[in-house]
């Protein structure tokens, strides 16, 4: 069994060429994006912290995580800030307002998206992964 995350085949990877799968289907966003009760939604994230970039870089399915790269070192909440803020860059076209709610101090995190609907955050973050 190989270690490399492109041989498995839960791992959905915009990162390389451009010669990737297709885009990810929307049963593939089902743990990953949740809808609450109250109208917002939930974003399963996995963050790799001292990247040489701030993008969203894959979906894993496997893991049910949107992941998401940040320069940003995690010290003193750098990194927290930093993936909100790309995630509200990501969102600017929508009213949406974006805060961590699980995860503060771990890769895997939870963030709270308020004002946007699923179907528009679906849209903005396939858009992302297609590079």
């Amino acid at each position: 069994m190989s270690n490399s995350r492109k041989a498995d085949t839960h791992w959905i990877d915009r990162s390389a060429d451009g010669c990737g799968p297709a885009a990810p289907s929307v049963e593939e966003w089902d743990e990953v994006l949740s809808e609450e009760p109250d109208g917002s939604l939930l974003l399963a994230i996995e963050v790799t912290p001292g990247s040489s970039r701030d993008a969203v870089v894959g979906l894993n399915t496997w893991r049910n995580t949107l992941q998401v790269a940040v320069c940003a070192r995690p010290r003193k909440g750098a990194a927290n800030k930093a993936v909100c803020d790309l995630l509200t860059a990501a969102l600017v076209d929508t009213e949406a307002t974006v805060a961590l709610v699980k995860g503060e101090h771990s890769r895997r995190k939870r963030v709270r998206i308020e004002g946007a609907s699923r179907v528009a955050v679906l849209n903005i973050l396939s858009a992302a992964l297609e590079g």
